[in-house]
């Protein structure tokens, strides 16, 4: 029998595939026998400090877009952060597929990340980052970092950069800084595209004019960030900002948010009518759901939407259920539950129990004890709570503003150290960020002056 026969005639080509690319010849292999002599001399140096921590954490990155999100999990493990969620199994570990804040994952996936948006995913991730333009520093400034922070392993520099101002192919990319050598002046990156380049040396000069170059998305000069360890763990464990409020959209906002968000601060300037927190809160919730139902989306969502309940360790439950707890004796709660009761019936809005749930809970109430307990009060008050009051409005002791900032200070007298507290905050930060983010989208626009919303 003839066996070539049973063969279809016509098979498809497959696609063309790689196993790396060569280096270019400016980029020095790290295990080439020159890579050894500049990693002994940098040793010699001190300047590899930072590389150990790094190295005992190398990733290679689990999607092709994922550059910024793999160097964010290799720093966080590296600094030895506690996700607080369980990975898999019993084990407690960061993975790329926790880092689903300001960006999701999907978009990542799909376009990548930006300089910006990569400082807010680190930032609601246990992360504090100084992020520097190349355009607002120098070569100089830069080198001087890099010296300091090679020389010690409680703090990394992470680089963005194009890549074919290396010689490499493809355009952007993120890279950890591994160790400096000062007698030949190179910069080791620890590229976490391992499919593609090994980790190499490159001259700082060469790096810092890899900065320098414009990334096309945002118009903007790449740069440099300096990433430590947050004083306290701040992952979110039961609620986050909806998608309607994103760095991956066009002004950061959806339309019909901008218009919410742009009513509310206004109203947040003026002058309280009355000295009374009650009347003030019911004011609030009267002028938040008129202006809120106009945008027809949720401004705060839960965890539960990422990932289903029942892939929720105990631990990152029972966390949960003392944010909610926290959250139910807290004063503020309460008057705005007891605020919501008195408006139900209010001519001038109908207020629902379910106004405020995302369609996660709508869907998942059957299955999901959390999701059918969750009412506006819970939500409107984190949102109450989490607003940069300070940091996005005129905080004057007569304006309505004043009224929740108070409420804010008293919470944070009361719990301290708590959980919702800690939630908090990140919120605040998500939100300061993005706010400050589509003030600049709008000046851009306008061709206008920005002064910075939050710090």
């Amino acid at each position: 029998m003839d066996v070539g026969s049973q063969i279809p005639a016509a098979i498809n080509s497959p696609s063309k595939q790689f196993y790396r690319r060569p280096l270019p010849d400016q980029c020095i292999a790290f295990s080439s026998e020159e890579g050894k002599r500049v990693f002994r001399s940098a040793m010699s140096e001190g300047f590899m400090e930072c590389y150990f921590k790094l190295a005992a954490q190398f990733s290679t990155q689990d999607e092709p877009a994922y550059c910024g999100l793999t160097t964010l999990v290799m720093i966080l493990n590296a600094l030895d952060i506690d996700p607080g969620k369980v990975w898999k199994g019993p084990w407690r570990w960061y993975h790329e597929n926790m880092l689903d804040c300001c960006v999701p994952l999907h978009i990542v996936e799909k376009q990548g990340i930006d300089f910006d948006q990569l400082v807010c995913v680190g930032n609601c991730n246990s992360l504090d980052i100084e992020a520097r333009r190349a355009s607002e520093s120098t070569e100089d400034e830069f080198r001087q970092l890099v010296r300091r922070y090679t020389a010690q392993d409680n703090a990394f520099l992470v680089l963005s950069y194009s890549r074919p101002v290396l010689g490499q192919t493809g355009t952007g990319h993120f890279s950890p800084v591994g160790g400096y050598s000062a007698e030949r002046d190179l910069v080791l990156l620890l590229d976490v595209a391992r499919f593609k380049y090994p980790p190499h040396w490159v001259s700082l000069s060469l790096v810092w004019k890899a900065m320098l170059e414009k990334d096309k998305a945002t118009g903007e000069t790449r740069g440099y960030m300096i990433v430590s360890r947050q004083s306290k763990n701040n992952s979110l464990v039961l609620f986050r900002l909806a998608p309607c409020l994103s760095a991956t959209l066009p002004c950061v906002v959806t339309e019909s948010m901008a218009t919410f968000l742009t009513e509310w601060q206004l109203w947040l300037t003026h002058q309280a009518t009355s000295q009374r927190d009650d009347e003030i809160i019911e004011t609030a919730i009267l002028k938040f759901f008129t202006t809120f139902i106009k945008c027809g989306t949720s401004i705060l969502t839960t965890q539960f939407d990422l990932k289903c309940i029942q892939d929720l360790s105990q631990e990152h439950i029972s966390l949960a259920a003392n944010i909610m707890r926290e959250l139910e004796e807290t004063a503020l709660f309460q008057a705005v539950q007891n605020s919501l009761h008195k408006s139900v019936d209010s001519d001038e809005v109908e207020v629902k129990s379910t106004c405020l749930k995302p369609d996660c809970c709508r869907e998942l109430e059957k299955e999901c004890q959390w999701c059918g307990y969750m009412t506006s009060a819970h939500f409107l008050t984190v949102f109450f709570l989490s607003w940069p009051y300070k940091a996005a409005t005129d905080c004057t002791p007569d304006s309505n503003a004043y009224i929740f900032l108070k409420h804010v200070r008293a919470l944070q007298s009361k719990v301290g150290e708590k959980l919702l507290f800690e939630e908090i905050i990140s919120i605040r930060k998500q939100l300061s960020y993005l706010l400050n983010q589509h003030k600049k989208a709008v000046c851009k626009e306008n061709g206008c002056q920005l002064s910075r919303v939050a710090k």
